[in-house]
């Protein structure tokens, strides 16, 4: 069985008892919605001015501060094109948490589809329309209660 740097061992192919679980599931794709990737990481951390500067050192991103967020300062590495790739979230020590990862961004499309889908399964969330113009979310936890935050890039209709 093939294993990775670190020892651990690798299913064979065509082993991956979830991808198998899902094989007869309609994709999302089929449903004229879908994700087109990770949009960026948000990082919890108790220094996010020294996180900053160290994936501004090792990576070349620069470093901006972000939008206010719910009530909370934004601290935003963008990448070479302009995109805010990783944020970082102050945490305080005693906070408990999913360990590092504060939760996974995902850049998506058709987003009544997408609640549709959601409501279908009985799954929560929530939604924030544009705090960031021409940005609209849902935002859900997984069963280990990691976040997810759909981003939609949809115009801002005029009210």
């Amino acid at each position: 069985m093939p294993r990775t740097p670190r020892g651990l061992a690798l299913p064979p192919r065509g082993g991956n008892l979830a991808a198998k679980a899902y094989q007869g599931m309609t994709r999302g794709k089929e449903l004229g919605m879908g994700i087109a990737g990770i949009d960026h990481v948000n990082i919890r951390t108790m220094d996010p001015e020294s996180s900053a500067q160290f994936y501004e050192r090792a990576l070349g991103l620069v470093y901006r501060p972000g939008p206010a967020v719910m009530g909370n300062r934004s601290h935003w590495l963008y990448d070479d094109e302009g995109n805010a790739v990783i944020h970082f979230r102050e945490k305080a020590a005693d906070t408990a948490s999913t360990g590092a990862i504060d939760h996974v961004a995902l850049r998506c499309s058709n987003r009544p589809a997408m609640k549709a889908r959601l409501d279908g399964a009985g799954i929560q969330y929530a939604e924030a329309d544009h705090i960031t113009p021409g940005l609209a979310q849902i935002f859900l936890m997984d069963p280990h209660g990691v976040a997810l935050e759909l981003n939609f890039a949809e115009p801002r209709h005029p009210d």
